[in-house]
Formats: C-alpha cells, structure tokens, sequence
C-alpha cells in the first residue's frame, strides 16, 4: 500500500457534505436494515497487499456486462455493514480488505474506522489484531495472493505479524517498528507463501527498510527511500525509486543486491516480477504534471539488463475508464490490471464505482475480464489481494 494518510483524505473527500447530512436524518429516522450483497470472489494481491511471484489464482466468478457503471441504489456506509472480530483460527480465504474511514460527519460516535476482509465464505471481520484507536493510527496490511495468510503492524507488540488465517499460527517479526515509523508512506509486502516480509517507510528520516525471512528470523537491509515493489517466494524484492523524469529499479535478496536500471519514464505504479524472473511493467505515461494512468498504457521491461519493452495500449476496455495499478501475474505474458473510472463515480453522489480486475497481455494490450469489486460502503477504501498499492 502506498500513501495511506493521502488515501484517508481521499474517503474524506468522497462523499459530499450534504449527501453526509442527509443519510444521518434518514438514519435517525429509520431502523437500520442493512442487506450486503459481495461478489467479489478473485482472490489474486497488497499492500498495500503482497504479492508473491508466480502465485497461480483462485477460479473467478463469470464476469457481468458492464458492471464498471452500475451504482447501488441503497450504497449503505461501512459501518452499518455486519462485522464480527476475526477468530483466532479458522477463517476462510480473504476474498479481498477494506479500510474503513470515520471522517466525513455522518459516522456513528463509537465508529474507530480500521481493516476489514471479507472471507470466502461471505463473512465480514474486523482485523482487530491490526487497528489501532482510529484509520490514522492503523498501519499497513499485506494478504498473501491466495488469501490464507495475512501481515499486519500489532501496535502492542510494536512488531509486524505474519498470521496463518485457518491454523491461527502467528509469527512475529523480529523488528521492533515504532508508531510514529508508520506516519509517512509506508509499503508491507509479503511473499506468496507467506515465507518473506518486506517493509519501507518514507517517514523523513531516510531509515532503511528490511526484509525479514519468517522462517529464521534473518533480516536483509533494503536501501533507504526505495519501495519494495513484492516479495517473491525465494525473497526477490524489486525495489524502485523516481527522480525527475526517470525511474530506478534493482533487485535485492537475502543473497545480495542486484545492479540498479534505470527507466526513462517517471512513475510509481508497477507490477511485481514475473515468473520468469526479470520482467516487471508500470502503468501510465508521466505528464508534466506527474505520472497519469489515465490513458491505459502499460511499459514492460526487463528489471535485470534494463531493457525496455514496448509501450501497448490496454484494448477493450469501457469507455471512460483506465487501468491504475497492477497486480499478480497469471503467466509470463499476462499480467493483472485493475480499471477504473477516470472520474472515480459510479452514477451518483457518493457513489464509488466498481473496479474491474482484467488479464492483459503485455505484449498486445489486449485485456479481458477476471472479476468485478464493488467498494464495501461509502468512504472506505478497497484493497484487493494481488494489486500493488
């Protein structure tokens, strides 16, 4: 996950004052009855969701026509959704997370904000384990691509958690990390079985990250000021950094530091390794203004030699939308996508639309649909297992 204080601002920003007040009187006036269909069921990573190299995905659901523009017409907030605390042990697959937001004016006085997952099975479940006293004072999550394992800061311990969902087995890092380390960017990632942790903060004090095998407890130094981009099965970190016009990316493991390349193009979004090894993408075409992943173009290159691929234009999606990020791989060629309106909306005010996940081949651009997330309630941001935050 990156910058989670600007995607706390963003839920604030959401939702219009007025939308806000009136949703509080009609609450106030009627019983709560909340129905909450999910169908989101993919189960593919981040950070802020780890992603973990060559993970192979869960079957998806059959994908809906245009389902990138439909509303909810009773989109409730995500408190009033039904959630229970998550159990010690046997929990089913995260189907994908969500951080939920109190600001904005209508929320309930006991409301904390802080994670969820929603399950396999349907169930919702507070990560209490993860939250703190607010959103703010939550730090990152990682889930592991296929769901069954879950990183996360435990403010208590002053410590990262790596929790196996259905045995209830928790490991904890051997690094002491303290709150105010989580109050900048902040990036946990986790590797795909869970093995390797992967941790950076950009918090002005130009402090290193690590990588901590779980396993053995060995840490690894990751240079200052990079972002772990994933964590592949064997430890593989592709670390990136932009300056300028340019991006910077290297390989680090537990066996050394591969030689830093250098992309000439600006931008933060980019894919994990591929199964081969080498391959990594970014989305978006840098502006004058920054980088823009708006006009749904992917670059592919090569993060060992540095050679650059060709630029392709993601083809076949919905008018009006873009791909934003990046996630697992599926093969050598077909890398995740998840796409989004440009305007954000979805038909009202308030109202989110859904994010879309496609398969597109790096090659062609040509994209197809895997699986449709509708955001759980208004101002809650959605995180999906696979995607690189």
């Amino acid at each position: 996950m990156t910058r989670l204080h600007d995607v706390l601002a963003e839920i604030a920003d959401e939702v219009p004052a007025m939308d806000l007040a009136d949703r509080a009187i009609t609450r106030h006036r009627r019983r709560r009855r909340i129905t909450v269909a999910l169908t989101a069921t993919a189960t593919v990573t981040v950070a802020l969701l780890g992603v973990g190299v060559g993970t192979a995905l869960s079957p998806l659901p059959r994908f809906r026509e245009s389902p990138i523009t439909a509303a909810s017409q009773a989109e409730p907030y995500w408190w009033e959704i039904k959630s229970v605390p998550l159990p010690d042990r046997g929990a089913a697959q995260v189907r994908y997370a969500y951080l939920g937001s109190c600001a904005g004016g209508a929320a309930t006085p006991d409301c904390k904000g802080g994670w969820r997952v929603v399950t396999q099975d349907g169930r919702t479940y507070d990560v209490v384990q993860a939250n703190g006293d607010s959103a703010v004072d939550t730090g990152p999550l990682a889930i592991t691509p296929d769901g069954r394992t879950m990183a996360y800061y435990n403010r208590q311990k002053q410590a990262f958690e790596v929790r196996d969902l259905k045995s209830g087995k928790v490991l904890t890092a051997p690094l002491k990390v303290l709150p105010r380390q989580l109050q900048g960017d902040v990036f946990l990632r986790l590797s795909g079985n869970g093995r390797y942790l992967a941790f950076a903060a950009f918090s002005g004090g130009n402090e290193p990250g690590a990588l901590v095998d779980m396993h053995n407890g060995r840490v690894t130094t990751l240079p200052a000021d990079w972002m772990p981009v994933s964590v592949g099965d064997d430890g593989t970190v592709p670390v990136a950094n932009w300056w300028d016009m340019s991006s910077r990316i290297r390989l680090v493991s537990p066996a050394g530091r591969g030689r830093k390349v250098t992309i000439p193009e600006y931008g933060q979004n980019f894919s994990p390794l591929a199964p081969d090894g080498h391959t990594m993408a970014m989305v978006g075409k840098a502006t004058g203004s920054g980088p823009s992943w708006k006009d749904s173009t992917l670059l592919p290159f090569d993060a060992v030699t540095g050679e650059i691929g060709n630029r392709v234009t993601v083809r076949g999606l919905p008018e009006g939308t873009g791909a934003s990020k990046l996630g697992a791989w599926l093969n050598d060629t077909e890398v995740t996508a998840l796409v989004r309106r440009v305007d954000g909306m979805g038909g009202r005010p308030g109202a989110k639309s859904p994010e879309v996940l496609y398969a597109v081949d790096i090659r062609t651009g040509h994209a197809r649909p895997l699986a449709t997330y509708r955001p759980p309630g208004l101002t809650a941001a959605l995180f999906l297992p696979g995607v690189v935050y």
